[in-house]
C-alpha cells in the first residue's frame, strides 16, 4: 500500500507557538485548516499566517486518538 509521510512535532518550547496551540511532543500533524499536511513547510506557513486569520484549526493524532483544535484569533 501507499504510505503517507507523517510529520511529528518535536521540540515543544515553553511559551512557544506549539505549546500555545495546545500541541505536545510527538503529536502527528494531520491537517491545518482542513488541508492535509503532506510536507513540513505547509505547517510552517500555516503558523506564519496565523496572525492574519480570524479562526483556524489543527487536526493531530496523539497516541492513537485524533484531536481537532479550533482557534478563534483576536
Amino acid at each position: 500500500g501507499i504510505t503517507t509521510p507523517q510529520y511529528r512535532i518535536f521540540d515543544v518550547r515553553s511559551n512557544g507557538v506549539f505549546e500555545y496551540l495546545g500541541l505536545k511532543e510527538r503529536d502527528v500533524l494531520l491537517a491545518a485548516n482542513d488541508y492535509v499536511i503532506r510536507q513540513g513547510w505547509q505547517f510552517a506557513k500555516f503558523v506564519e499566517l496565523l496572525p492574519t486569520q480570524k479562526d483556524a484549526s489543527v487536526r493531530v493524532k496523539r497516541d492513537d486518538d485524533e484531536y481537532l483544535f479550533i482557534y478563534t484569533i483576536h
